[in-house]
């Protein structure tokens, strides 16, 4: 027989209401737990069942007969508790529908952070793309017009070669900003990098 079936006798035993208080304790942490994850989107729904349970439960042990000081000191504790946690999960779950809610407000700002730190990646993937199909043809130009041969200049291979030079002068400088150009002197064509300055 449980202390809460046990509730009209006259006599309660000390363990099981030592026993009830440890379960009720228990049951206000994994509560606060899953109120926890359903506010980080872990979970899909609030923990609605397992709260009326335990607000049943907070109000079943008040009705009981603790009559020492010990027991009675640590239900009104564990209930202000539950209480107190209550208040903060209505108030979150309001901020919800909201949608004012600081956990929500910031995970959709991350989003959107990420998403534009993407687009702007992309931008510059494409802007990198363009500058070094320019810089292909101009040096194709150069040669063609310097005379020599560019049958075998594939833009493909052009391409990973100035990638690498550019990663390397990214190291070496510290700088993303570099810019190639072609310089054509004594019959001869080829492709130059200096770091541009944007201070």
């Amino acid at each position: 027989m449980s202390l809460l079936e046990e509730q009209n006798q006259p006599k309660v035993n000390s363990k099981a209401i030592q026993a009830e208080l440890d379960s009720f304790e228990d049951k206000i942490k994994k509560l606060k737990i899953s109120y926890e994850q359903y506010f980080c989107n872990l979970i899909p729904l609030p923990p609605d069942k397992e709260h009326k349970e335990l607000d049943l439960l907070s109000k079943r042990l008040l009705r009981l007969p603790f009559r020492n000081v010990q027991s009675n000191f640590r239900l009104t504790n564990l209930v202000h508790r539950f209480q107190t946690l209550n208040t903060h999960w209505e108030r979150v779950l309001k901020q919800k529908e909201e949608g004012t809610y600081i956990g929500d407000r910031f995970r959709a700002r991350a989003r959107e952070e990420t998403i534009e730190r993407e687009r702007h990646r992309q931008k510059i993937k494409g802007t990198s793309e363009d500058s070094i199909r320019l810089l292909f043809e101009s040096y194709k130009n150069a040669l063609d017009s310097s005379g020599l041969n560019s049958d075998n200049l594939e833009f493909h291979t052009f391409k990973q070669d100035i990638q690498t030079k550019q990663e390397l002068l990214k190291k070496t400088t510290g700088s993303d900003c570099i810019n190639f150009r072609i310089e054509t002197a004594d019959g001869k064509v080829s492709i130059k990098a200096r770091k541009i300055d944007t201070g």
